[in-house]
């Protein structure tokens, strides 16, 4: 059972390294995105709108392309639980000594 956990912690953390420049460019994107928001709603022309509207589409492109970062996400939540449950075990061990 402890090999299976290695395993996958490995794979776990291959698909996260593997998919590390599609997990920063999708965070960049929602960050950008946030901020078009931002300029969208304290924008008052119609003119800034259509800007803010059509920078905010293309940004949603690019996070639409970078779709293959929600597996590199769930890679590093695999691996995060793998190693928690791991330090807990070994916490666990440690009180009972």
């Amino acid at each position: 059972m402890k090999l299976l956990a290695v395993l996958l912690g490995i794979a776990a953390f291959l698909l996260a390294i593997g998919n590390l420049g599609s997990i920063i460019l999708f965070a960049l994107s929602a960050w950008l995105l946030w901020l078009v928001w931002k300029q969208f709603v304290n924008t008052t022309s119609t003119g800034g709108r259509i800007g803010w509207g059509i920078a905010g589409a293309i940004i949603i492109l690019v996070m639409l392309g970078n779709l293959q970062a929600v597996i590199g996400l769930a890679a590093l939540y695999v691996l995060y639980v793998l190693i928690r449950s791991w330090k807990e075990k070994e916490d666990g061990g440690m009180h009972h000594a």
